[in-house]
């Protein structure tokens, strides 16, 4: 079951600010889906075939339009099921907790931040819990993705699609 959690870890790099192995990531997060799921495998090709399109400067303009200036979609995890309600901040402590639990490092985002918590799912001692993680957080959180970015054209909604399919 751990290894069915490490995909993500791979995963996790599609949704990481664009840099230099931008392109290597997204080509093994496509072939990885290829092995394992087709239909989430031709989603996220769609958003590689137009991602890539772009070079680094205009991947990175097109990843700050999308969760920064337009902010048409966040992803933090917790913002996205709670809200501003107290229960992210449960949440958050909760997530962060577990986040150092792991021995994961946040980088400059918060312990709900999709990425983070994706390479978090195979590091916790716990397999059940991480599967809970999965099935009851992550799961409806990036439904919310897919459905704020359904019909706006941005490539991102293939991306989120794709892990909605995979997950």
């Amino acid at each position: 079951m751990a290894a069915l959690l490490s995909k993500y870890t791979l995963f996790a790099g599609a949704f990481d600010y664009p840099g230099p192995r931008t392109a290597g990531v997204l080509s093994g997060v496509s072939r990885m889906l290829e092995t394992c799921c087709g239909e989430a495998a031709e989603e996220f090709n769609r958003f590689s075939a137009g991602f890539m399109v772009n070079d680094l400067h205009g991947q990175e303009e097109y990843f700050i339009r999308t969760f920064e200036v337009e902010a048409l979609v966040t992803m933090d995890t917790g913002y996205l099921l709670f809200g501003e309600d107290y229960k992210r901040g449960a949440f958050l402590a909760l997530m962060q907790e577990e986040q150092n639990l792991a021995g994961n490092p946040l980088g400059h985002e918060l312990a709900d931040h999709l990425p983070n918590v994706l390479r978090l799912l195979p590091k916790m001692n716990d397999v059940t819990t991480a599967i809970e993680l999965a099935c009851c957080l992550v799961v409806p959180a990036v439904g919310m993705m897919v459905a704020k970015l359904e019909g706006s054209g941005n490539y991102y909604f293939h991306a989120f699609k794709a892990l909605h399919i995979a997950l």
